[in-house]
């Protein structure tokens, strides 16, 4: 999930979040009735959603499954080697550093992390 908001939904991917909600719950009544019962929502940590992560906490909880947050990234492998090797945009990095959480990767390079070839 790339949020727990309707905001969320539509910078993202545009979908109604009722609708995944009635999905997700559809989908964990299924694997219940099929005996699978290790489920649990992926949440995509973005600067834009990280205060709705206790609401997504709670729609888990609910429903009794689990949730896994994780850093959303770069999508797309030149994306992310345009950001490694600094030849990415200046609007392209404020859109990324005001989206994802960079903080992160900046700190691997602080820490001496090397890039020694990036492949095209």
């Amino acid at each position: 999930m790339p949020g727990f908001s309707q905001q969320s939904y539509n910078r993202i991917h545009g979908f109604k979040l009722e609708q995944i909600k009635c999905n997700i719950n559809t989908i964990v009544n299924n694997l219940e009735k099929e005996g699978l019962r290790d489920r649990q929502i992926l949440y995509h940590l973005y600067q834009f959603n990280l205060g709705e992560i206790s609401n997504a906490k709670e729609f888990a909880r609910e429903l009794n499954i689990g949730i896994a947050a994780f850093g959303a990234y770069f999508n797309g492998h030149t994306m992310f080697r345009d950001y490694l090797t600094k030849n990415m945009t200046s609007s392209a990095l404020q859109m990324a550093r005001s989206e994802l959480i960079t903080d992160y990767i900046d700190d691997k390079f602080r820490r001496g992390l090397k890039i020694t070839h990036v492949p095209n």
